[in-house]
């Protein structure tokens, strides 16, 4: 699979996480990566390593459905790209001379659906520290996005935050979009709290905690998805 990454086109790069292999109780230490046809962008399947479990080290391979298509990672890109508000403000702080970064995106499984996410980072000149700017976040051909993941997952279950883009900056408001449903209401917060967690914990390359805050991020959008689900 393929993605943006600052503003270049590349492969994705696998990343770490725990979770429960289908029928076990114990949690184990994997490094999944997302898989596309080739020449194509559709979600095919994804492949992970496992490095701590008790069959040590075994590969588990999970194809997707040809009967239903799964948006894979560089489709969410263009999704990104196409939605207005959020391309015009990412082009306003380009032209202002700030550096706008496209974070790696995470794939994640979610009961019978894929969950895309993507951070988003704003470099000024006058400081070589990217700051989080944007949490975009896709399920199906749904986008949601905001300063936080809570703030993303309530646009794309339909609670939008009233807040108004600045021409200055800022995060964009949520607009029109999204699926109906429940706020994200505390799980979100909690979901937003541990990938911010995982953001710092990937940037100090400690991959095993940074591994289970993305498996809490996973199980508080899969109870989201449960509540949400028609």
């Amino acid at each position: 699979a393929k993605e943006k990454y600052y503003a270049e086109e590349q492969e994705v790069e696998p990343y770490y996480m725990l979770w429960k292999a289908p029928g076990s109780a114990e949690l184990e230490f994997i490094n999944m990566w997302p898989f596309t046809p080739r020449g194509r962008n559709v979600m095919a399947g994804w492949l992970a390593g496992g490095a701590s479990g008790p069959t040590r080290s075994p590969l588990y391979s999970y194809r997707l459905s040809k009967d239903r298509q799964v948006l894979g990672p560089l489709q969410f890109e263009a999704k990104i790209d196409q939605d207005e508000q959020l391309s015009q403000l990412m082009t306003l702080w380009s032209q202002g001379g700030s550096n706008v970064i496209r974070g790696h995106v995470l794939s994640i499984p979610i009961g019978e659906a894929i969950v895309h996410i993507e951070p988003i980072y704003l470099e000024s000149q006058s400081s070589s520290f990217p700051e989080l700017q944007i949490v975009a976040v896709m399920q199906g051909d749904q986008l949601g996005y905001g300063p936080t993941l809570d703030a993303a997952l309530q646009m794309l279950f339909g609670q939008r935050p009233p807040a108004a883009a600045r021409a200055t900056g800022g995060p964009p408001p949520a607009a029109a979009g999204g699926s109906a449903g429940a706020p994200a209401g505390p799980l979100g917060k909690q979901a937003s709290d541990a990938f911010e967690a995982y953001l710092r914990l990937q940037g100090a390359g400690r991959f095993e905690e940074a591994g289970r805050e993305l498996a809490r991020v996973r199980d508080y959008l899969r109870q989201l998805a449960s509540q949400t689900a028609p």
